[in-house]
């Protein structure tokens, strides 16, 4: 006779039910991407065709500036800006040593930190755009929804707090201790990197194409990504926030406190620990190695593989094609192979 699982189980169809996640997922960053659009291409063209450009130099503190229609602001070394605001077509620049505090940016503005400059309490706001290059820092960045952070190579971000908008971490950027709010997106792509990110209901983390995410918290309607070529290390998935490993995907050393951990085709999860009311499937094509389950429950579906997995009291269930090898049942532990 087989044991009830400890949890009432997953849809008739898990697998169907995790891709069509990823499906909504993607068209919702579709249309954070559109609202971007406009502030990204503005970065681009902002150089061009300057009305007026002042210059903050040493010793300098100027408050309230206000900048559009092509105006220029360059916050040099020694030099201080408060409280400017950034309209449609305005350019703030911040190079080494200079200081920008509580910055807003508004639609078609933007911010760009260079090597040594730094920018603090930041306000991007809907089509605005901030950029933190090489050697340059933000702290405290607020983006609301449809605005844009950028952290390119070499640059930090610290403390951001996306609240429905969105933040890209290239090759060699580095942020840190941001948290994603509902609507908003972190993107961690091509060698950039994230540490100890917070992803509440209705934020997403994505991870892929060599971009490594270290020590997430997901919480409760919260989503973690691993795609192709992302790597996640030590993530948290607290009761009802999800972590999707993907084709190409490695996430190691995740802990599901109630949380799930899907583990796609071509996916690969190591050392999870599937603590109470915690949930790893593990789907056709999908890996997943020395999960430890602690009252939580595996389940391995066909085309899927678990291996060295030890149950201290929690449920492994082993569906027709799935594959479990050196599973170790201790006391309070249950195995089904059905």
């Amino acid at each position: 006779m087989s044991k009830q699982p400890l949890t009432a189980p997953l849809a008739h169809d898990p697998e169907k039910l995790w891709q069509q996640e990823l499906a909504r997922a993607a068209r919702k960053k579709k249309i954070g991407a559109a609202l971007s659009l406009a502030a990204i291409l503005n970065m681009q063209l902002a150089p061009l065709a300057l009305a007026a450009t002042t210059n903050v130099n040493d010793g300098q503190t100027v408050t309230g500036t206000i900048l559009e229609n092509n105006d220029k602001q360059n916050v040099n070394s020694g030099g201080v800006a408060s409280a400017t605001t950034v309209n449609s077509g305005g350019w703030q620049t911040v190079s080494s040593g200079g200081e920008a505090n509580s910055t807003t940016v508004n639609s078609s503005g933007v911010q760009d930190v260079y090597r040594g400059g730094m920018a603090n309490s930041t306000t991007v706001n809907s089509g605005g755009a901030q950029n933190i290059s090489a050697g340059g820092s933000a702290t405290s960045t607020t983006v609301n929804f449809g605005g844009w952070q950028g952290v390119h190579s070499g640059g930090v971000a610290s403390s951001t707090t996306l609240n429905g908008g969105a933040q890209t971490v290239f090759s060699g950027g580095s942020a840190t201790a941001t948290t994603v709010n509902s609507g908003a997106w972190q993107t961690v792509v091509s060698g950039g990197s994230a540490n100890s990110t917070t992803v509440n209901s209705g934020g997403r983390q994505e991870v892929s194409s060599s971009g490594v995410a270290s020590s997430t918290t997901v919480n409760s309607g919260g989503w973690q990504d691993v795609l192709s070529g992302g790597v996640a290390n030590s993530t948290t998935v607290n009761c009802v926030g999800a972590q999707g490993v993907d084709f190409g995907g490695v996430a190691s050393f995740t802990t599901l406190n109630g949380g799930n951990q899907g583990v796609l085709s071509g996916g690969v999860a190591s050392s999870t620990t599937v603590n109470s009311s915690g949930w790893q499937d593990v789907l056709s094509g999908g890996v997943a190695n020395s999960t430890t389950l602690n009252g939580g429950v595996q389940n391995v579906y066909f085309g899927g593989v678990a291996c060295c997995t030890p149950l201290y009291g929690g449920y492994q269930g082993v569906f027709s094609g799935g594959v479990a090898s050196s599973t170790t049942v201790n006391s309070s532990g249950w195995q089904d192979v059905l």
